[in-house]
């Protein structure tokens, strides 16, 4: 007898997991770059329905378990992300689902999407670039060089 399991991993665009910052991040339209530190995490496993935009459900589906990370902003590399607490959601099974594994009072450079208006919400991954701030110094050269 054969028993099958039906699961899903992540795959990255390109493959890349942990991607460098790139010129397509600096587009403040489409992403927001930020240091922060992380104040608290908690796990949910359902989405409100205001909070189920298409494109968290399309990083996470529905009904999925998740984390939802308080995070104080340190340094701002742009303009759109003005308050000093933000929240973001992220997967809770790396690999599985993409997410990322933030632990609380560590510091991190994060990219966002840049969210709707009616979002609550910002939500990262492995898939983009978002890493511990102790292994980004390339990426805050790169962003602090290329910015206008």
């Amino acid at each position: 007898m054969l028993l099958t399991i039906n699961t899903f991993a992540c795959v990255c665009y390109d493959w890349v997991m942990f991607p460098p910052v790139g010129a397509e991040h600096l587009d403040e339209e489409e992403y927001q770059i930020f240091i922060g530190e992380v104040i608290d995490i908690q796990v949910y496993k359902r989405f409100s329905a205001r909070d189920t935009t298409d494109s968290i459900r399309n990083n996470y589906g529905s009904g999925i378990r998740f984390n939802q990370v308080t995070i104080s902003v340190i340094k701002n590399y742009g303009q759109k992300v003005i308050a000093d607490t933000i929240v973001v959601l992220t997967g809770t099974s790396g690999g599985l689902d993409c997410g990322f594994p933030f632990k609380k009072k560590q510091k991190y450079l994060i990219t966002v999407p840049t969210k709707d208006k009616d979002q609550d919400y910002y939500y990262t991954s492995i898939c983009l670039p978002t890493k511990r701030l102790s292994m980004s110094k390339e990426d805050q050269e790169f962003i602090e060089n290329n910015r206008s």
